[in-house]
């Protein structure tokens, strides 16, 4: 009797002991996971630059910005990291009830993790700014700052399901009293990146254009950045006028202090600061001497400009011509811009 009592109990106990160890392996697996996100957060968070390796940025050195690149790149995804982990330990939560110890360790990582979030998201919009504002071209993108800012948005989102869920559990009677223990973050999306945002688009105006392209999403972010923009522009003192020097070529000078018969059109460009001066132009230079002015045209075409004296019905005129030539400096044509007798 006894041995077929213990023939039935011993089955029902291996089922009991059987189907309890993949719940057990479930939240072992879920620490470890929380444990590895928390450690890579905690590796990029660690890694914030120092106040000299931004300034290096900021000058536009190669090695420093490459360096900042990556860094921006491991905090932005640290930020996103945290998202998972809060949520994650919600769920602990919920597993460990009744478990002092488990609810504590759950606690303790989901507020950790809103504070890799901060950490993160300060180092993450001081290299953004850095970058920004950097010398060397194009050390960051308009379209890594847009994504930035979707991270912050990611985040802000999730505190508020987090808020609304939590909510929903204070009010249920068979919910783990230490979800009362967790506070969702409330501070404002806003806060990060803007800036940074508004500094890349006062250095490189003509990409103003892609904020049109932004999803409505950001919509209140591409508000404070017009508006910020607004302001800059109106506050930005008007360029001072450059000194002329008789003795210099005028770069990009169209000529202004000349008494014209008729007005010439203006150039469609400022020239550049240097060109290269080969073939026919740089004969022309060598036999004149230097050009009253310098001055680009449409097509890749630039301008000689020198005061001659040239036919002007049945006499001679005091003649202002634009010698024009090609990117080769091969003359294509001359031009009398003004003349008077």
């Amino acid at each position: 009797m006894r041995r077929n009592i213990l023939l039935l109990i011993l089955p029902a106990l291996s089922a009991c002991i059987t189907g309890s160890q993949p719940a057990h392996e479930r939240d072992q697996r879920l620490a470890r996971e929380i444990a590895q996100q928390q450690r890579w957060t905690g590796e990029a968070v660690a890694g914030r630059p120092a106040a000299e390796e931004l300034d290096a940025v900021r000058a536009g050195d190669a090695d420093a910005v490459s360096d900042a690149r990556k860094r921006f790149r491991r905090l932005l995804m640290a930020v996103d990291r945290t998202v998972w982990i809060r949520e994650a330990e919600v769920r602990a939560l919920r597993d460990a009830q009744g478990d002092a110890i488990a609810e504590d360790e759950a606690v303790a990582g989901f507020d950790r993790a809103g504070r890799q979030r901060s950490d993160a998201l300060v180092a993450a919009d001081d290299l953004a700014k850095a970058l920004a504002d950097s010398k060397s071209k194009r050390a960051i993108s308009l379209d890594e700052l847009r994504r930035a800012l979707l991270s912050v948005q990611k985040a802000q989102e999730s505190e508020q399901r987090l808020s609304r869920d939590l909510s929903r559990s204070g009010r249920s009677t068979g919910a783990p009293l230490a979800l009362q223990r967790l506070t969702p973050a409330t501070a404002s999306r806003s806060k990060y990146f803007v800036e940074a945002t508004v500094s890349y688009l006062s250095n490189h105006p003509d990409e103003r254009y892609g904020l049109d392209s932004w999803a409505s999403q950001l919509s209140s972010e591409k508000s404070q950045i017009r508006a910020a923009l607004a302001d800059a522009d109106a506050n930005r003192p008007p360029a001072t006028p450059a000194v002329q020097n008789d003795q210099a070529p005028t770069i990009g000078s169209a000529g202004d202090d000349l008494e014209r018969s008729d007005a010439p059109p203006p150039p469609s460009n400022a020239a550049p600061a240097q060109l290269s001066v080969v073939g026919d132009a740089k004969k022309l230079i060598d036999k004149r001497g230097t050009p009253k002015a310098i001055l680009t045209r449409e097509g890749g075409l630039f301008a000689l400009r020198y005061d001659e004296e040239r036919p002007c019905g049945i006499d001679r005129c005091e003649s202002t011509v634009d010698y024009v030539f090609d990117s080769s400096g091969k003359l294509v044509r001359d031009e009398v811009v003004s003349q008077k007798k």
